[in-house]
């Protein structure tokens, strides 16, 4: 998102609550980046994009290994849980 304003972090781990979404931090070539402490293998979520004409879009994480469907939310997939 590298004309986002601001990008968050919403989900199942947080209630979906956008008041409590986690905050990322902007990093090079339009890539965010944090921790969400709370968040555990099969927690779903989204990314909360606020652009820079403060309109909010709940988008999925283009990298994540898993989803519920395509229409649904990412999952966060633990690789080692094999």
């Amino acid at each position: 998102a590298p004309n986002a304003r601001e990008v968050r972090v919403i989900g199942s781990f947080n209630q979906w609550n956008e008041r409590k979404a986690s905050t990322l931090h902007k990093e090079n070539n339009g890539y965010w980046s944090g921790n969400v402490a709370k968040a555990k293998p099969g927690d779903e979520y989204k990314y909360l994009i606020i652009t820079q004409d403060n309109r909010r879009l709940r988008r999925n994480d283009p990298y994540a290994r898993a989803v519920t469907h395509s229409a649904g939310n990412s999952i966060i997939y633990d690789p080692n849980a094999f």
